[in-house]
């Protein structure tokens, strides 16, 4: 059985928005304007990037399944019942 490491979830918000979520995230130390992702929860396996481009505003969930339930194995894939 396969199983996945990292799921990407993501959802197109409008600019209005995008900028309102991002305005409240941008002052934290978790922040990196390098890559413009919040690593608040990546201890908890997850990490939010904040994706703009000139025609889409988008907010991409990065969730690595096995840290999300409390295991710290990254080397082995979490297998799903």
């Amino acid at each position: 059985m396969i199983s996945v490491h990292t799921m990407e979830l993501s959802m197109e918000v409008d600019k209005q928005t995008f900028d309102r979520l991002l305005g409240n995230v941008a002052p934290r130390k978790s922040y990196s304007y390098r890559d413009d992702k919040d690593y608040l929860m990546v201890k908890n396996g997850l990490t939010v990037w904040y994706h703009k481009t000139d025609y889409k505003t988008k907010i991409k969930l990065l969730v690595n399944p096995s840290k999300a339930l409390g295991r710290d194995d990254l080397v082995n894939l979490w297998k799903p019942n």
